[in-house]
């Protein structure tokens, strides 16, 4: 609630004191921290995750990502304008932008619905660290976004970024998209590999019900 709050009040201002620049700079200002941290953390999963579990609790560790997410994406604020949108821009028809707007908006609706239903800890991971801050025993969770992909926050995400290109014509955004792939292609074979060892059968059957976007399917 507390950070949709803060989106509803920071997008407005953007735009009011920048413009669609300034939406542009708060995208590269959102987005690239997340992927930095999303490929670090991914990276060394199987050594983070244990530490992680036995030297942080829940709140611990979000405060300890968005305190990171925030300094990377105040500096991000501060190069974004100067160096980050110097590729310029292409000029697209009023359509094209407002088609943007829409898809943005249920983009990053989206992402927040699958990540509210997952549970603000997991943050910068679309995966849970901390299952005991359920009180039910954890399992896969198969409704709202998630009944539509099996990877909602990262498909959340695509749209937000594609969405932003369109409204603010800005290439570089297309830039930030490509990296969002590439990086969500790394960090959901890490996912899948983690959920498939923690719920074994209950998440082949979910996963089994969707196209395999990242890896080969396993018969």
């Amino acid at each position: 609630m507390s950070f949709t709050l803060f989106a509803a009040i920071i997008i407005p201002a953007s735009y009011c004191a920048y413009g669609l620049k300034g939406l542009a700079t708060l995208a590269f200002a959102f987005f690239l921290p997340l992927y930095v941290l999303r490929l670090i953390v991914w990276s060394f999963w199987s050594r983070l995750r244990p530490f992680l579990a036995a030297k942080l609790n829940p709140r611990a560790w979000t405060v300890l990502t968005f305190c990171i997410w925030g300094g990377l994406a105040i500096l991000i604020l501060v190069l974004a304008p100067s160096t980050l949108l110097k590729t310029g821009k292409v000029s697209l028809p009023t359509w094209a932008q407002i088609a943007g707007l829409l898809i943005a908006a249920g983009g990053l609706m989206m992402a927040l619905w699958a990540q509210w239903l997952l549970g603000l800890q997991t943050t910068i991971l679309t995966t849970r660290i901390f299952d005991q801050e359920k009180e039910d025993d954890p399992k896969v969770i198969a409704t709202g976004p998630f009944a539509l992909v099996p990877h909602p926050i990262f498909v959340g995400e695509w749209l937000t970024m594609l969405g932003c290109f369109l409204l603010t014509e800005q290439i570089s955004l297309l830039g930030l998209l490509v990296v969002a792939l590439l990086i969500d292609a790394f960090a959901a074979k890490g996912e899948e590999k983690d959920l498939q060892a923690r719920f074994g059968k209950e998440y082949q059957a979910y996963r089994s019900k969707f196209p395999s976007l990242f890896r080969k399917r396993n018969d």
